[in-house]
């Protein structure tokens, strides 16, 4: 099982993208209250990185959202 992997939103755009790799990953996230930060756990040590996703969706995804998860 893959480790908890945390993405923070910048922006509206930043929102858009993690509301995005959710739907094409059919991951769900966990969200704490008065945070924008979002927790996605990925089963198998395959997918715990999401950044290649990420990539897919939008190239300058970084631009947009932080990864507080160490890579």
């Amino acid at each position: 099982m893959g480790g908890p992997v945390q993405y923070e939103p910048r922006d509206d755009q930043g929102e858009e993208i993690l509301n995005l790799l959710e739907e094409r990953t059919g991951l769900s996230s966990r969200r704490w209250p008065n945070t924008r930060m979002r927790e996605f756990v990925a089963l198998g040590a395959e997918s715990t990185d999401l950044d290649p996703a990420l990539t897919v969706i939008d190239p300058d995804w970084a631009d947009h959202v932080t990864r507080l998860t160490a890579a």
